[in-house]
């Protein structure tokens, strides 16, 4: 495609749909190569999908008649004292909306500063799990209110991402702080491995936490940014995913909540239920359920950036805070038995199990 030329023109006043920031604009001379951007070709009336593309509105008292676009289009199309001008292809340029995680980031990252101070107290590090599963949720919550897309979808992305967020921080807080577990075996394993230097250290951890809230909270703006009729199939995809997710997760929870319970059981590997056929079937649906904002926010513009989320996620819990270290600690104290555990059943994704070594 050859480059693109525009007459010179002026347009003070330039607002995308997708957003609602007015941007001054003064061009001159404007050439856009293929390898900059990929235009869709325009029909003859200068036509595209606002669904699809990124409408640039300027007023016509600019007395701009038209640019050229980059297949030739001379004149742009009136709506009333407006002309709106296809110019840009969404899927390679869209202004994202960074106030959600960037407003996430501000309060959850003197909470866990805060938190901190409590765990020096409290000698339990674990209240950071909590506190992280809280903030995403407040996250959805927050993107839902900020967002500018459908106000059904953003009402579904919130309700999703707040009763994912607060279910799980319930569930960590009763079963690890309250409880009568002691800390978790991962920050034990910490203080050993850092010494001296666990508390100034464990406090960038804590703000690392901060930092993973804010970025994850990008896929709940990019959901609730999407615009089109409510619901659609990737709606109704993305709320099954979620579904089976919050399902599979709570079931997990308590039947590992219900066998740690007994004390018979202490020094014993939990192979019931889910954790028959999956190591980390509390992992593997808590991935699942980053699916389902990807799969809502994917025909949106600029919408498969969402698909970040679960790639991170397992890339996190396969190498490094998931498994890795709780597997570890399970060997300590659980030996031969956990090996046999693994040796037989799936890390991650729930299968049948081998047949055990008699």
């Amino acid at each position: 495609m050859p480059p693109a030329q525009a007459r010179s023109c002026q347009l003070p006043w330039i607002d995308p749909v997708a957003g609602s920031l007015d941007l001054a604009l003064r061009c001159t001379r404007v050439r856009l190569t293929s390898c900059m951007l990929r235009c869709r070709a325009l029909r003859s009336e200068c036509g595209m999908s606002p669904a699809r593309g990124l409408w640039f509105r300027a007023s016509s008292s600019t007395g701009v008649e038209g640019i050229q676009s980059a297949v030739g289009c001379e004149t742009g199309r009136h709506v009333g004292q407006a002309a709106v001008i296809p110019l840009l292809d969404s899927w390679t340029l869209q202004t994202l909306d960074w106030t959600s995680p960037l407003l996430s980031l501000l309060v959850v990252s003197p909470l866990m500063a805060l938190l901190w101070l409590v765990q020096r107290r409290t000698g339990d590090a674990g209240i950071v799990d909590v506190a992280w599963a809280a903030g995403l949720g407040s996250a959805g919550i927050l993107a839902a209110w900020t967002g500018d897309g459908e106000t059904i979808r953003r009402m579904i992305v919130g309700g999703m991402a707040g009763v994912w967020g607060f279910r799980l921080a319930g569930h960590l807080l009763t079963d690890r702080i309250l409880g009568d577990h002691g800390e978790d075996g991962r920050y034990r394993a910490l203080r050993e491995e850092w010494g001296d230097g666990f508390q100034r250290r464990l406090f960038w951890f804590y703000q690392g936490q901060a930092i993973l809230v804010a970025v994850l909270a990008i896929p709940f703006a990019v959901a609730c940014a999407r615009r089109g009729g409510v619901p659609d199939v990737f709606d109704l995809v993305g709320v099954t995913l979620w579904g089976i997710s919050i399902l599979g997760e709570s079931i997990a929870d308590r039947q590992l909540a219900a066998f740690r319970s007994n004390p018979a059981n202490r020094g014993k590997t939990c192979r019931s239920g889910l954790w028959r056929y999956s190591r980390h079937p509390n992992y593997f649906f808590e991935w699942i359920h980053w699916w389902a904002y990807a799969v809502i926010a994917l025909p949106g513009p600029s919408g498969w950036i969402a698909l970040f989320a679960p790639a991170l996620m397992l890339f996190f819990m396969l190498k490094v805070t998931g498994i890795p270290p709780t597997e570890a600690q399970a060997l300590k104290s659980r030996g031969d038995d956990y090996r046999e555990y693994q040796r037989t059943t799936s890390a991650f994704i729930p299968w049948f199990p081998r047949k055990r070594a008699s």
